[in-house]
């Protein structure tokens, strides 16, 4: 996948349907599943859908499309590139800063 913050490229979509008359695509992230229109689908520019909107409303209209969305998050998850078997890291304290802030 590429890494792209804000944009829609075509290796995040996972299929093509059509809702209301209009082509949208349902793309993944690390974020999760979101539904967009076709035409951002590979473009530069963000897409208001991936960051800016809340994701919950995208599992209803999956589930009012007759997807189950924790089965097709499932399927298609490890195009994230997010290996969720490994515990997160730590992050590791400079000891010196530390102790000029009162830590440690």
């Amino acid at each position: 996948m590429i890494n792209n913050s804000y944009a829609t490229t075509e290796e995040m979509v996972i299929k093509q349907i059509g809702i209301d008359g209009t082509l949208k695509a349902i793309a993944i992230d690390a974020r999760g599943l979101y539904i967009t229109p076709a035409s951002k689908v590979g473009s530069p520019l963000a897409d208001v859908n991936r960051y800016g909107v809340d994701r919950a409303s995208f599992i209803t209209v999956l589930e009012e499309q007759g997807f189950d969305p924790r089965a097709l998050y499932d399927e298609y998850k490890h195009l994230t590139n997010i290996d969720t078997s490994a515990p997160a890291k730590k992050k590791s304290v400079n000891p010196i800063k530390a102790s000029k802030r009162g830590g440690l």
